[in-house]
């Protein structure tokens, strides 16, 4: 039995891709964007994770929280391991594409979250954050929401849409 001709006219008439070619420009700016974060951050992390044996003289109870200057920033090694963490995952997002647009989310709260409450406790002395790390925090933040616009809500795959598929008759 046939199928009736308007719907062997619209079996062929897929819906459009985002992008035929592969990913779209925008895609490959934020993917680039992740791959530098992703250096930076570990690169960061390591640089303040480094530097936490004791020099001669200093008691390892004052060197375990004594910060590391490393571009401005008072790397402490709870602030260090976020850090390295962060770009660490950002490496893995790289691995696959599905996981770039989670990490982006993740990386977008928790960054909002950390900017928010260093601003409103910095007089606590277990943040140790100075105003670069206030920068540093919400660029991260602000790059976690620019990924979001960038990154596509669905990755592209390859199409099982009804063009490719053969019709039942």
């Amino acid at each position: 039995m046939r199928a009736p001709a308007i719907i062997q006219h619209l079996s062929w008439h897929a819906p459009r891709q985002a992008s035929r070619g592969g990913s779209s420009a925008l895609t490959r700016v934020a993917t680039w964007a992740i791959a530098i974060e992703a250096m930076l951050l570990v690169g960061l992390g390591v640089a303040g994770l480094d530097d936490l044996a004791p020099p001669p003289g200093l008691p390892n109870e004052v060197a375990a929280v004594s910060p590391v200057a490393a571009l401005g920033l008072r790397l402490t090694p709870v602030h260090s391991a976020v850090l390295l963490v962060t770009g660490l995952l950002a490496l893995a997002a790289l691995r696959h594409q599905v996981w770039r647009r989670p990490f982006a989310a993740a990386q977008t709260v928790g960054y909002l979250l950390i900017t928010v409450l260093g601003l409103v406790f910095q007089s606590a002395g277990w943040w140790l954050l100075n105003p670069a790390d206030h920068v540093l925090h919400a660029s991260l933040f602000l790059l976690g929401l620019v990924l979001l616009l960038l990154l596509p809500a669905t990755p592209d795959t390859p199409s099982t849409s009804a063009s490719n598929a053969t019709p039942d008759v």
